[in-house]
């Protein structure tokens, strides 16, 4: 939603959240993710860390489900070779 937020003539802002099990599946624990995280003054907590490590999530999980549909798509052309030996059509 980046973008979306501003009102009336105001620049608007947008956060990052992150799910604390995207963090465990790029291979850090939450707590080692924080203690990473740079902290700003206000308490805030951002960086370049913080965004590479959304960018490394995002792609992992995209690549993971684009593994599971090329893995359906195979067993559904394999279920339609097999029914068409049998006589049969999908």
């Amino acid at each position: 939603l980046a973008g979306r937020a501003a009102r009336h003539g105001d620049p608007g802002s947008h956060e990052h959240w992150m799910a604390q099990d995207a963090a465990q599946a790029v291979g850090m624990s939450a707590l080692a993710v924080a203690a990473a995280w740079p902290i700003a003054r206000d308490g805030r907590i951002g960086g370049h860390l913080l965004d590479a490590a959304r960018r490394l999530a995002q792609w992992q999980e995209d690549r993971r489900r684009t593994s599971l549909r090329r893995q359906l798509l195979q067993q559904d052309l394999e279920w339609e070779r097999r029914l068409a030996f049998a006589g049969r059509s999908a």
